[in-house]
């Protein structure tokens, strides 16, 4: 023990020495790091010293301490008695200490000494803990009896009961493989703790384990739950597989080979697969991809695709679940549903240029404008394509390879110089060579460039089909230069692209338009009629629908379905005939297809395939007839006739629609109309509507309050002139459904028809509708010469289709704008659908033939009453000379016959068609879908006396007066809501009887009485209810407000409850408003 002065007066550093020749074991208490942290905080507090404690030496422990001298003399004493006051306790008591004994008997690892140490420290209990014999000895404890830190051999015992506990055995799997194994010892390896151990017990030339745990309670429970999950994934199952005979027998004749290799795959986790017994044996977390990879064996899969124009392509949860359903209907499931969007070019095809189809101003507008956007040309060179595209964006465009020719377009592209794929420098290879001077040496620098990179290419990436070149720094070309640069350029790109026997796309990306512009004239002159007359990069949406089962049956039919389904009820596709059509018609058609998301494609029959949703489809189908009626309506000259002073229309319209008339009145001019429009400045001008041809209407809920337009309208009406109204719908309360049903009803009560065109926010579509309604009645051009729409002669075909509309009223609006060869297609389509249901829901053979005999009888039966040569006519006739009910008469007369006729032929009929009987009822013919445009078939006979008139027809042609609307005293099929009420009104009040009539059933017959109003029953109607006088009379009582109420048990709270519900509520009205 040695002594050294600091150096001054505030204190003394001195070394003490604990020898193990003195203290024995008891020094190794200071090896617990949490006793020596107590133990140093201890000496600071109580003695001021500081402490340093040395257990560098095996034998000996060195404790320094400064301090003054008395502090110092005074720690090292309180070390010496701590060490001194250490005593041993050995848990070998029978009766106190049975599961202490149990532990040291049977872990023969002495990790548990250690273990239990640590808890006890974490406790504040510092004891060393050993066993007395290596393997099986008893569990000894040294403890302190000094303050402070004193402790009893009784706080050991309960804490050794109350915090630690041992599993002999955590119930290990059976079947231990060597992945089971493997991950065992990872998850001990993982999961060391110094408050408890793994007791492991291995057994010689086997792989087996066994597994036991001790330690602390809590992170025993924790440790053996996530045991039982790992026993759980690797524990050894079987597994039943569900194949049918076809199946089992196809994989054991097929399949042998890759059912080993998959047992050999996973032989570390003792896999066997016995087909002939229809299962296997796998580990639980492997189960799944076992079944998977046989299934794979003998499931078949395909893939539904649909695209779409834009960048997106959702469906909805209600398209999701049909879709669903449809799969789990025909035993299929969906694997998954991915969606992708690609760019592709849309190309515009030419037209020949001998066409010379009439034209509107509007669609010449529109093809400038498309012209006038384009940004990309597309120039097919054998299987690899030359495109050009203007855009600020370059990085969003997709591409495998990215060329860049000078530094600085690496800079701008953002792209840094690496050493792999992504990025290769070429040594002096740039088309931009200010040294060059002559055309020579700049071509063969051109030549140098491509053929080097294009090499490039294939050495480093092959796979690469999207090839882009930046031209950053080509715009530095002199402009003398570019002509020459560009054309030898695109002429050695093209050569190498011929010699190279790629499937490339060569992207040359601009962001000036100066040298774009050089590109573009020298491509267009190379293109062909494969590349069109013009190409636009659009964004379109591919969803694909991904399909398995174990039946090719069922994916045929669940493949089919879902196409069926998708294309009548989400994406279709139309085909239009364009052979006919110019070049303006092409660019405007497939600009308003673009702008609906309809993709339109160009077959090499000139033939146009929409693709898009059903109502942008529609839209578009209804765009190309308008086109095609346009084309024909126009003249093929213009006149200019001067010689007639007049307009050819009349433009009526308020003036809230200023600035929209405007716009259309700007368009039908251009169209070479002469038009006159209301200003609202002036009063009415009689004299030019009565020179103009057409009163056009722009109608508003407006224009029916403002009085200049009315004055206006009844002017024109007057005068006999062609009102063609449409509906302006541009503000955001126009589309409000309260305002459209206004509108609606405005509009009827002025035109007496419904609204059958309006401007909303489609314009060129309704504009071309508007354009042929005026082209029907007056040419651009020809001033007073209005048309007249020609009658068409009645043909003895149409009859029964006029009497269907006599009969049931007129056509519908969407009927009338259906052609005779649109409608003859359709019913086609139709039977032919037809003919398909009818064969799958036939009714049998076996069921029919029975029914086809009796009816056959039945027909037979009533052809021999109405020859008479039936007997029974006599027996009935005899049995009614003695019946006594005169009212029930059964005279074979000729109603009778008539009768018996009818129901013989409509049998006659069913046996015609027996053999097509089918178990469901089919829809009958309509255009439209809509079942009031169906044609029903009535079958009646010519001479039957019951079909003959027996009413007088009503007078339904208009009143002399000339007002505006129908006068309520006019009768017939135009009334309106109001004039229907008031005529039924007069009706009822004018053949009314005077009393109600009574239906009373007697025996054998049926008499008829009427009742006066003078009877009266003894009971009577409230509503739809029949009530006795006696309940009349206490329903009046109840509702009567003058009623005293009587004295009843909690009557005073009622009404006060009530009439505070009052106040509360008239508070609350006031705070709202």
């Amino acid at each position: 023990m040695a002594t050294l002065p600091l150096g001054t007066d505030s204190g003394i550093t001195k070394l003490h020495v604990f020898s193990a020749e003195k203290y024995g074991n008891r020094i190794k208490i200071f090896h617990n790091d949490t006793f020596r942290i107590q133990l140093q905080r201890y000496l600071s507090t109580t003695y001021n010293t500081k402490s340093s404690i040395d257990l560098t030496d095996v034998q000996n422990v060195n404790v320094e301490l400064i301090g003054t001298k008395q502090n110092v003399k005074e720690a090292r004493e309180i070390l010496k008695n701590l060490l001194e006051s250490m005593q041993e306790q050995i848990f070998n008591r029978d009766k106190t200490d049975q599961r202490v004994i149990y532990w040291a008997q049977n872990i023969v690892s002495d990790s548990i000494s250690s273990v239990i140490q640590e808890i006890m420290s974490k406790e504040e209990l510092f004891t060393l803990c050993d066993k007395t014999a290596m393997f099986h000895g008893y569990l000894r404890t040294i403890y302190f009896t000094r303050a402070p830190f004193a402790t009893t051999v009784e706080k050991i015992s309960e804490l050794l009961a109350r915090e630690i506990a041992y599993i002999a055995d955590v119930g290990m799997p059976k079947e231990q493989t060597k992945n089971f194994i493997k991950a065992i010892d990872e998850f001990i390896a993982m999961k060391q703790h110094s408050e408890f151990t793994f007791i492991q017990c291995r057994y010689p030339l086997k792989a087996e384990i066994k597994l036991g745990l001790f330690g602390q309670k809590n992170l025993l429970k924790n440790i053996r739950k996530q045991l039982q999950l790992l026993f759980s994934k690797y524990r050894i199952q079987t597994h039943r597989l569900k194949i049918n005979p076809l199946q089992q027998e196809y994989l054991l004749d097929h399949c042998r080979e890759q059912i080993q290799d998959i047992e050999n795959e996973y032989s570390d986790d003792n896999v066997k697969i016995r087909i002939r017994s229809k299962e296997f044996n796998a580990p639980q977390y492997l189960i799944d991809t076992i079944k998977q990879k046989l299934n794979n064996f003998i499931t078949y899969s395909a893939i539904c695709q649909f695209r779409k124009l834009g960048k997106t392509f959702s469906l909805t949860s209600n398209e999701r679940t049909q879709i669903d359903q449809i799969a789990r209907r025909n035993y299929c499931q969906i694997e998954a549903i991915d969606v992708q969007t690609d760019w592709i070019v849309c190309t515009i095809p030419k037209a020949s240029p001998t066409k010379s189809t009439n034209t509107s101003n509007m669609i010449i507008q529109r093809s400038n404008e498309l012209s006038s956007m384009l940004t990309m040309k597309k120039v097919s060179v054998s299987e690899n394509s030359i495109e050009i595209y203007l855009t600020e964006h370059t990085a969003s465009v997709p591409r495998d390879v990215t060329i860049i020719s000078s530094h600085a377009a690496a800079t701008e592209e953002g792209v840094q110089f690496k050493d792999d794929h992504e990025y290769f420098e070429i040594r002096s290879v740039s088309p931009i060579d200010n040294d060059d001077e002559t055309n020579k040496k700049l071509k063969k620098s051109i030549r140098r460039f491509i053929s080097s990179t294009l090499q490039a290419v294939v050495n480093w990436c092959s796979d690469a089909e999207t090839l882009v070149f930046t031209t950053n720094e080509w715009e530095k070309i002199e402009t003398g230069q570019q002509n020459h640069f560009v054309e030898m350029f695109i002429d050695q790109l093209v050569r190498e692209l011929q010699a190279q026997n790629r499937k490339w796309r060569i992207l040359l990306l601009f962001n000036q338009n100066d040298l774009y512009s050089i590109f573009h004239r020298v491509l267009h002159k190379l293109q062909t009629d494969q590349d069109g007359d013009a190409q636009l990069s659009c964004p379109v949406s591919f969803i694909q629908i991904k399909l398995n089962t174990t039946s090719d049956r069922d994916l045929l039919k669940c493949e089919h379905e879902i196409n069926d389904y998708v294309w009548k009820n989400i994406v279709t596709n139309r085909t239009v005939t364009v052979s006919q059509w110019n070049q303006p018609m092409f660019n405007a058609f497939c600009s308003y297809c673009l702008t609906k998301s309809v993709l339109p494609e160009i077959s090499d029959d000139l033939q146009l395939n929409l693709t898009g949703s059903i109502l942008d489809v529609e839209k578009a189908i209804t765009k190309y007839q308008l086109m095609n009626d346009i084309s024909k309506e126009l003249p093929l000259t213009m006149h200019n006739d001067t010689s007639s002073v007049g307009y050819n229309i009349y433009f009526s319209y308020s003036r809230s629609d200023q600035s929209f008339c405007k716009q259309l009145v700007a368009f039908l001019s251009n169209e070479g109309y002469s038009i006159s429009r209301k200003s609202s400045k002036k009063p009415l001008s009689a004299s030019e509507i009565e020179k103009s041809d057409v009163f056009l209407i722009g109608f508003t809920e407006e224009y029916s309050k403002n009085s200049q337009c009315m004055d206006e309208f009844n002017h024109a009406k007057a005068l006999g002139k062609t009102l063609v109204p449409f509906v302006i719908r541009q503000s955001i309360s126009d589309s409000d459904w309260l305002c459209s049903i206004a509108t609606a009803t405005l509009f009827y009560d002025l035109f007496d028809r419904e609204i059958d065109l309006e401007f909303t926010d489609d314009f060129d579509l309704e504009y071309d509708k508007l354009l042929i309604n005026l082209l029907r009645y007056t040419k651009p051009g020809s001033v007073r010469r209005p048309y007249v729409l020609p009658s068409i002669a009645k043909k003895e075909e149409d009859q029964e289709k006029e009497c269907q509309e006599v009969i049931f009223g007129n056509k519908s609006s969407a009927l009338q704008k259906l052609t005779p060869n649109e409608i003859q297609h359709l019913q086609a389509n139709y039977q032919k659908e037809l003919k398909e249901k009818i064969a799958m829901n036939r009714i049998p053979a076996d069921e029919i033939d029975p029914l086809v005999a009796s009816l056959m009888e039945i027909v037979d039966d009533l052809q021999s009453v109405l020859r008479g040569d039936d007997p029974y006519i006599n027996e009935v006739q005899d049995h009614q000379r003695t019946y006594s009910s005169p009212h029930r008469s059964w005279e074979f007369d000729k109603n009778c016959q008539g009768v018996i006729y009818e129901f013989m032929c409509c049998a006659k009929r069913w046996l015609a068609r027996a053999p097509n009987v089918s178990k469901k009822q089919f829809a009958p013919f309509t255009p439209t879908r809509d079942l009031n445009d169906a044609v029903f078939c009535v079958y009646q006979s010519p001479d039957s006396e019951k079909y003959q008139r027996t009413y007088e027809t009503l007078d339904h042609s208009p009143s002399e007066k000339k007002s505006i609307g129908i006068s309520i005293a006019d009768p017939g099929s135009s009334f309106n809501d109001e004039q229907m009420h008031d005529y039924f009104a007069k009706l009822v009040k004018k053949y009314r009887p005077g009393g109600d009539v009574e239906t009373e059933i007697k025996e054998n017959e049926i008499a008829w009485r009427w009742k006066k109003p003078t009877e009266t029953d003894d009971k009577l109607y409230i509503g739809n209810e029949l009530k006795t006088p006696e309940e009349i009379r206490q329903i009046e009582e109840r509702d009567n407000p003058r009623r005293v109420w009587k004295k009843t048990r909690g009557a005073k709270e009622f009404i006060q409850q009530k009439i505070r519900n009052i106040l509360e509520l008239q508070k609350l009205c006031e705070q709202s408003k």
